[in-house]
């Protein structure tokens, strides 16, 4: 440390790429940004990864670690716990218990909890149990949902690109979205992400 001034790292981590999860990344580092303003917490520096917390390489992670060991932070601040791991207890506190015996204060704002000193591991490790759990809730809704679309005949894997000019010709002969994308095997959300590509409203592909 140049200045031997430590800071706060606030932490956000999504699951995955996509519009939808890059609103969720900048929501939460709204939030997180919020809260140390009105605590008081500065200064302040972001790390910012994409990818799961129950496996996933996480170079930000690994860069803020860094820094810890460093000596570089006194606090780090998270959205929930298991921005930082859902592989479990073991593994939630080989990574976190060395900060906070450091002297490190974890935060998570959304649990409303935070931990400091040898009182904090029973609470934590309570926390890391649920992050878990609730990891496992979120991969049995995905293979329900999974099941239920094969079930229904939807084609699943990668995306595939659907010709947008086959759609246009589809519903201006009279089709249903609904029945396009069953011809087709992709969901009628598919139908109007295709369209949008291409910069082609609803309407206009029926002609109107």
């Amino acid at each position: 440390m140049k200045d031997g001034k430590k800071w706060v790292a606030v932490y956000a981590r999504v699951s995955k790429k996509g519009d939808e999860q890059e609103s969720g990344k900048q929501s939460q580092i709204h939030e997180l940004r919020q809260y140390a303003k009105a605590h008081h917490l500065s200064p302040v520096r972001l790390y910012c990864d994409k990818g799961s917390g129950a496996g996933d390489h996480l170079p930000k992670l690994d860069r803020l670690r860094r820094r810890i060991a460093q000596g570089h932070v006194h606090t780090v601040l998270v959205w929930e716990i298991s921005r930082l791991s859902r592989r479990g207890i073991w593994q939630g506190m080989e990574l976190i218990m060395p900060w906070v015996h450091a002297g490190i204060k974890v935060i998570s704002v959304r649990d409303g909890d935070s931990w400091e000193g040898a009182d904090g591991e029973y609470e934590l490790a309570q926390h890391l149990h649920y992050a878990r759990k609730e990891r496992e809730r979120i991969i049995a809704r995905i293979k329900r949902g999974l099941d239920y679309a094969r079930a229904k005949g939807v084609k699943l894997g990668p995306p595939t690109r659907i010709d947008a000019s086959k759609i246009v010709t589809r519903l201006r002969a009279g089709g249903m979205v609904t029945d396009v994308a069953a011809e087709m095997k992709v969901t009628p959300m598919g139908i109007y992400k295709a369209l949008k590509r291409q910069g082609i409203t609803i309407g206009e592909a029926r002609g109107r």
